[in-house]
């Protein structure tokens, strides 16, 4: 430090030793990850859906919300190409999904985007469950 900044080298030297005493106390995010389980599927949109099917999941019910965090649903993303949408999800265990969809709160979630969802013969949503085939994680942030 030069000595126009008025600070003696002692002095400099007791802050330095106070900052590396700071620095042993400081509390340290713990280092495990919690494995998580990489899922995607798509699913077909009624034609002319898009914008209210984005529009209600930008208005996503907080209990949804909280129902997913409770099953174990950590992160869900949706992509669109019209009319298709791709979710990619992170879940907690195999049967997360399974256990939302039969909640009554996703019924009644599900109930609303009835009339914007493409259904198979069977009257099922037309969706496809993908297998992952590549995953890459280069550490950096």
């Amino acid at each position: 430090m030069p000595a126009s900044c008025g600070r003696s080298s002692t002095s400099r030297r007791r802050r330095l030793d106070e900052l590396r005493l700071d620095a042993v106390f400081v509390p340290r995010k713990p280092s495990w990850k919690v494995l998580v389980i990489r899922r995607a599927y798509s699913l077909q949109l009624a034609p002319g859906a898009l914008a209210e099917y984005t529009e209600r999941h930008d208005n996503i019910w907080p209990e949804l919300v909280e129902e997913f965090a409770r099953l174990g649903i950590a992160r869900l993303t949706a992509f669109e190409a019209d009319p298709v949408i791709f979710y990619y999800s992170e879940i907690l265990d195999e049967a997360a999904f399974d256990r939302l969809w039969k909640s009554e709160v996703h019924d009644r979630w599900a109930e609303l985007f009835r009339p914007l969802i493409a259904f198979d013969d069977d009257q099922r949503v037309d969706a496809r469950f993908m297998d992952e085939i590549f995953h890459l994680e280069t550490g950096s942030t």
